[in-house]
C-alpha cells in the first residue's frame, strides 16, 4: 500500500483486518475470485486509482515507517544480545 501498488489479499483474518474490501483494496477467497478482482483491477481505472490513494493514506494514518524500524531494530538487537549470552 505505501508503495502506490493496488493490494489484492485472500480474505483472512489478518487481512481483512487490513484491507478494507473495494476501499483500500481488494480480498478474494478462491482462485477464480482472485482472477476476477484481478480483471477488475485491470479493467476499471477509477477502482484501481481509489483502493491505491485509500491504501497510501491508509498506511500513512494508522503505520509509522520510523517507528516500525525503531522497533525491529530494538527486536534484532534483544535476539543477538540472547544468541551472546546464552
Amino acid at each position: 500500500m505505501d508503495l502506490r501498488v493496488p493490494v489484492l489479499a485472500r480474505n483472512i483474518p489478518g487481512n481483512a483486518a487490513v484491507v478494507k474490501h473495494g476501499v483500500n483494496g481488494l480480498l478474494f477467497s478462491s482462485p477464480q475470485e482472485f482472477v476476477h478482482q484481478s480483471q477488475r483491477l485491470l479493467s476499471d481505472h477509477k477502482l484501481r486509482e481509489m483502493v491505491v490513494r485509500n491504501g497510501k493514506l491508509y498506511v500513512e494514518e494508522n503505520h509509522s515507517v520510523k517507528q516500525e524500524k525503531e522497533t525491529y531494530q530494538r527486536l534484532v538487537d534483544t535476539l543477538h544480545k540472547a544468541q551472546f549470552s546464552a
